[in-house]
């Protein structure tokens, strides 16, 4: 890519090599699932009131963490999912912005973090 740097909008790294076809094949990927899920909940619902869910929430569980707990507890494990998700957000952000500035690629400046 650009000089081992991560693709990204601020290096021009998204115009590389395959990364525009991915892009293109994950947001279709995940425009579908969310399609099947609002069909399969508008079929379930009928004419009435659809069952209140969360976005987001395919019911993916595969370890049943979730059937343990309280509804307390479920409330405060879908926050703080909320919270990580949104913090590694920043982070690779924060890289990218890092490796913008910097020219280099964040694991030649960062070696600690990456195990060099």
């Amino acid at each position: 890519l650009q000089g081992g740097r991560a693709p990204s909008v601020l290096n021009g790294g998204l115009g590389d090599g395959p990364v525009p076809f991915f892009l293109v094949l994950a947001a279709g990927a995940a425009a579908y699932v969310e399609y099947l899920s609002e069909e399969a909940a508008n079929q379930a619902s009928g004419l009435g009131p659809a069952a209140p869910r969360l976005a987001g929430d395919f019911g993916f569980d595969p370890l049943g963490v979730m059937a343990e707990e309280g509804a307390y507890r479920r409330k405060e494990l879908s926050a703080n999912e909320l919270f990580n998700g949104r913090l590694a957000m920043l982070a690779i952000t924060g890289f990218a912005a890092q490796e913008f500035l910097w020219g280099t690629p964040v694991v030649e400046q960062t070696p600690f973090f990456f195990g060099r």
